[in-house]
């Protein structure tokens, strides 16, 4: 094989793995479910901001109180539902790749208590997509407008 033939495989290897590891990593195809959103309240176990999403562990409350219907309700549809299923465990939150979230830099941190607002993927492992926040200063983050992986209930 020539060294132009050599070299031109290896790029099209570098092209290909970030291709790869984004569509392994959240799955452009999946859907998040906009018809049940989840709320979870706890405290914050690590936050770690990183190319692409900012990841948080919650330390989930059992117990969780009724949702709160956050000041900024544009991205919400119906009202956030307790799932039971979350309570006592830590879970891995994943916040969209956008400024008003990577923003939380150092007003996000571990020992916080905070309540979301997330959409779970219909796809396994199911990852929850933060679309609203309450920080422990009341201070509320939420996304606007909607996705092009947003769908209308889980079809499974």
């Amino acid at each position: 094989m020539s060294l132009f033939a050599r070299l031109s495989a290896f790029v099209v290897m570098l092209i290909g793995i970030p291709v790869t590891v984004a569509f392994a990593h959240h799955g452009f195809t999946g859907e998040y479910d906009v018809t049940r959103p989840v709320w979870l309240q706890g405290v914050v176990k690590t936050a770690t901001f990183q190319y692409p999403h900012a990841i948080v562990e919650l330390d989930v409350q059992a117990g969780e109180g009724r949702p709160e219907r956050p000041a900024d309700t544009g991205f919400l549809t119906v009202t956030p539902v307790n799932d039971p299923g979350y309570a006592g465990k830590t879970v891995r939150l994943e916040f969209p790749p956008i400024a008003r979230f990577n923003s939380l830099e150092g007003q996000l941190n571990a020992g916080d208590n905070v309540s979301v607002i997330v959409y779970r993927n219909c796809e396994a492992p199911n990852q929850l997509r933060v679309q609203w926040i309450r920080l422990g200063d009341s201070t509320e983050v939420a996304r606007s407008g909607r996705v092009q992986t947003e769908v209308q209930g889980c079809d499974h």
